[in-house]
């Protein structure tokens, strides 16, 4: 936790719990139930799981301060789609749920350097397991 009055940079690891806590909220208040925050297995990580109606849904946040390089969503190539489909099936496996209707959704946080969020979108169905 850095004092509000600090002049240096967030870290990544900063930068990025500072976007999921944000893309959290804006979930919940777009009407999603939470389910878990970081489910970690050796395979990797999900960022956030939640609850749509009967749809699971697994959402990568992308956190960025310039997306001039980069977009957050470009930045969700083929090969993170993969790890993201790979790692459902086994957060599906783990906790018995093997017939479930799932969704892959993006939230890309844009945000300073410095921790001030600047905007934050959600894409629902950003990709599909083919």
């Amino acid at each position: 936790m850095r004092w509000p009055w600090t002049k240096e940079p967030l870290t990544r690891q900063e930068l990025g719990a500072l976007g999921e806590r944000h893309a959290a909220r804006a979930l919940r208040a777009a009407g999603l139930q939470l389910l878990e925050r970081n489910f970690r297995c050796r395979r990797g990580e999900l960022d956030l799981i939640a609850r749509e109606g009967d749809t699971l849904v697994f959402i990568e946040v992308r956190t960025r301060t310039d997306t001039n390089v980069m977009t957050p969503l470009e930045s969700v190539n083929e090969r993170k789609q993969a790890r993201i489909i790979l790692l459902a099936r086994e957060y599906l496996r783990t906790r018995r749920m093997p017939e479930c209707r799932c969704r892959y959704d993006v939230v890309e946080v844009t945000a300073t350097p410095w921790g001030n969020v600047l905007d934050i979108r959600h894409l629902p169905g950003a990709f599909v397991e083919e």
